[in-house]
């Protein structure tokens, strides 16, 4: 018979307790830097989705204000009227 026929065909079962721990934790490590960056991943996408909203906006402000310029430099503002001369105090044809 094989050793492999003698231990079941467990391949872990020449390994040490600390072997097996240390594999155990080299997994989980694996698998905890797989998840962070899967989570990164996601926090760079809102991020951009977040900077090409403000960007959509600043272009509507910007469109907004040029509008408003136009419509201000086409409007007709007439200027105020000019003050009623101040009375003098004197009557007419009295010197």
């Amino acid at each position: 018979m094989t050793e492999q026929s003698n231990n079941g065909g467990r391949a872990g079962a020449n390994l040490s307790p600390r072997t097996i721990w240390l594999l155990i934790a080299v997994a989980a490590a694996a698998m905890i830097g797989v998840f962070a960056s899967m989570a990164t991943s996601l926090a760079i996408r809102d991020l951009q989705a977040s900077q090409y909203q403000v960007i959509d906006q600043l272009k509507a402000l910007q469109e907004a204000i040029a509008a408003l310029n136009a419509a201000s430099a086409h409007q007709q503002i007439s200027p105020p009227p000019a003050p009623a001369p101040a009375p003098t105090g004197q009557k007419r044809g009295t010197r």
